[in-house]
């Protein structure tokens, strides 16, 4: 983990990705575990993008929404100040309105110059955030190019993506 870490990669898996037991504070602590002296200074930032976990900072992981622990989750990531973020099904379980909220927040990582790659059930949200899609077919690559092409595409949509 230190030398990928070291490389600039940080990975966010699909579940399990919090300790529950533990606050959102101690979260980002053991998010930041691989690069101790820069922890206080990148929590201070953390709390600053991220408003609502500032406010949650004492309450224990679980007690967030899904959503939350999927931001903490990312914020977690974002502790070692990586280069390409992996995310594994960011959305899954989430309500419409936290996938959103999500979606949003990841596009603005993106903004901040942080590559994103990002395995995602929710093929339309995915592609509209994404400049280069690619389309697994039993893990194999079925389709890929330009997101805007392949959410445009009509066979795409037909078989792929519902529509």
């Amino acid at each position: 983990p230190r030398e990928i870490s070291a490389l600039g990669v940080a990975f966010v898996p699909q579940e399990r990705n919090v300790f529950p037991t533990l606050s959102v504070r101690e979260n980002l602590e053991m998010g930041g575990y691989l690069e101790p002296r820069r922890t206080r200074e990148r929590i201070d930032s953390i709390f600053g993008r991220f408003p609502l976990l500032a406010e949650r900072r004492r309450h224990a992981a679980r007690t967030l929404s899904g959503g939350q622990r999927q931001i903490l989750a990312m914020a977690m990531a974002l502790m070692v100040a990586p280069r390409v973020l992996l995310l594994d099904e960011p959305s899954a379980g989430l309500a419409p309105t936290a996938a959103e909220r999500l979606f949003e927040t990841i596009r603005e990582i993106n903004r901040d110059g942080v590559a994103i790659v990002m395995v995602e059930q929710n093929a339309l949200e995915a592609l509209a955030i994404a400049g280069r899609g690619y389309i697994l077919v039993d893990g194999r690559n079925s389709r890929s190019g330009p997101a805007a092409a392949l959410a445009g595409d009509s066979h795409v949509g037909r078989i792929f993506l519902g529509g």
